[in-house]
Order: C-alpha cells, then sequence, then structure tokens
C-alpha cells in the first residue's frame, strides 16, 4: 500500500480508479505493508505523523481478486502513537461500489484462508 497526502487542490479534484499500472520506482520506497482494510477504511501503521481531517490518496493491490493498482481517496480520522511509527485509521471519502465490492471480497477470501489455516494448525 501507498499513501501520500493530497491538498484542497487536487481532493476536489481527485477520483477512485482501478488501472493495471503497477507501483514506479519511487513509490516503491515507501510502500507500507502492515495494514487492517475494510470495506469502509484502513488502519495501517506508517512513519508519517498525519493528522485528523488529511486526506489521503490510497494505492494498493488486492491479490488475488485484482490484478491492478486501486485507487482512493481518504480522510483521515484517528492517529495514535506507536513505540516508533502511528497507528493511523482513514474512511474511504470517495469510492466506487465495484471498488468496495473487490475490497470486500478480498477481505471475506483472506478470513476464510486464515480459518482454513487455522483448522489444520498452520497457525
Amino acid at each position: 500500500m501507498f499513501v501520500r497526502h493530497l491538498d484542497a487542490e487536487e481532493a476536489s479534484h481527485y477520483t477512485c480508479n482501478m488501472g493495471v499500472q503497477g507501483f514506479d520506482k519511487k513509490i516503491k520506497k515507501e510502500l507500507l505493508s502492515r495494514i487492517n482494510i475494510s470495506g469502509a477504511g484502513i488502519c495501517f501503521e506508517s512513519p508519517t505523523p498525519y493528522s485528523a481531517g488529511d486526506l489521503l490518496e490510497v494505492r494498493f493491490m488486492l491479490e488475488d481478486v485484482y490484478p491492478g493498482i486501486i485507487s482512493v481517496c481518504a480522510r483521515v480520522l484517528r492517529v495514535e502513537s506507536c513505540l516508533k511509527h502511528y497507528c493511523i485509521a482513514i474512511k474511504y471519502e470517495c469510492m466506487d461500489e465495484d471498488i468496495r465490492e473487490l475490497i470486500v471480497k478480498f477481505v471475506f477470501q483472506r478470513e476464510r484462508t486464515l480459518i482454513q489455516e487455522k483448522r489444520v494448525g498452520w497457525l
């Protein structure tokens, strides 16, 4: 997942989208991997101390559900200071229903996988 701050001008013209373009080299250096995603928003760890109310561009991939990059605008709801990072909770601002359905599908698929792994003792 990649996150960047949007100024008011960018946010007013931002549209969520699904594309097949990958992450470029600059973005790959800033990717975040510890995230908790749902159909309403995302919670993630970040070295950047965003503020409640900030608007962010969020790009992410949903393995096994969609092969491309999904890009959405989100608003920071909560920021908690942790040891060496911040826990950031965000809510999607603009969300196409097709994207929300992909996210929900991904979450259910991931939960099923975790339950199956637990049943056979992989965890």
